[in-house]
């Protein structure tokens, strides 16, 4: 994806931003390449090195790369280190499925002298570190869930004694405990049920635009992904939708029945 002349020739490399920030080199200047075990030989002994050329400073916005990696091409720089003992050769396969890793992995174990490592074991820490932010997220919108249905509860059982003494008048007229049970519980299921839908509609349309149409850049510039991604579970929603009804039906039909055990005659004569 580069141009003809941005590439490296003989002698000659390229450095990230950051490591060229951290040894302080510029394009144009020259940096000494000494393998490790050259650091450790006795007193008096020169090691291998290979004096190269900074062809070009690239800035790739991943730290891994910008701050550890130097590239070449192979056959052109780094000739005189390939003997190397610290030297060591991979490749990087790329699949059109990302989830076939596991398979060519499998298929690859029969080659002892080789190290094999998935995309998902070389990034278990940052999978480790979306996995717990995950579940943190899910504890804390499960309790916002639990202080709605505690909402919920509240409301139906402020209705319902405001109410007593027309439910008291309506029993005393024929009306019976069951059917007041009943009549109440429609009411808490109408009100939590049109709460709980007009939310899961405003949300699940939300996150549709959020998945069809992401927003950039948003995020601060040292993510080297700025866009917001999102995606709907559709076996959320529906869970949300039931747990939602059940919180409804409950939270109406407990304040109900208390209500009907009352006698009507003791809260028709209480003044409030």
């Amino acid at each position: 994806m580069w141009e003809e002349d941005e590439i490296p020739g003989q002698g000659e490399l390229v450095l990230g931003i950051d490591l060229a920030k951290t040894l302080n080199i510029y394009e144009g200047d020259f940096l000494t390449v000494i393998p490790p075990e050259g650091l450790i030989l006795p007193l008096g002994e020169t090691p291998k090195f290979e004096r190269l050329k900074v062809r070009r400073i690239i800035s790739t916005s991943l730290a891994d790369m910008d701050s550890q990696y130097v590239f070449y091409l192979k056959g052109k720089a780094l000739v005189s280190l390939r003997d190397s003992a610290s030297r060591q050769v991979g490749y990087d396969v790329w699949l059109p499925n990302g989830e076939d890793a596991r398979d060519v992995k499998d298929s690859l174990s029969s080659f002892s002298d080789v190290e094999i490592q998935t995309w998902m074991e070389r990034n278990s820490a940052l999978f480790y570190a979306l996995k717990l932010e995950k579940m943190m997220i899910g504890i804390f919108l499960g309790l916002a869930g639990l202080i709605a249905s505690f909402s919920i509860l509240t409301v139906m059982a402020l209705l319902i004694s405001q109410k007593r003494r027309d439910l008291a008048m309506l029993r005393t007229l024929g009306l019976s405990s069951r059917r007041t049970v009943k009549i109440m519980t429609q009411v808490g299921v109408i009100l939590g049920g049109t709460g709980a839908l007009i939310g899961v509609v405003f949300g699940t349309g939300l996150s549709l635009w959020l998945e069809f149409y992401p927003i950039h850049g948003m995020l601060p510039e040292i993510y080297y992904d700025q866009q917001i991604p999102a995606l709907v579970d559709w076996r959320l929603v529906v869970g949300v939708l039931l747990a939602s009804f059940l919180i409804a039906v409950g939270g109406s039909y407990l304040p109900a029945q208390t209500v009907a055990e009352l006698d009507p005659s003791d809260v028709l004569r209480q003044k409030n």
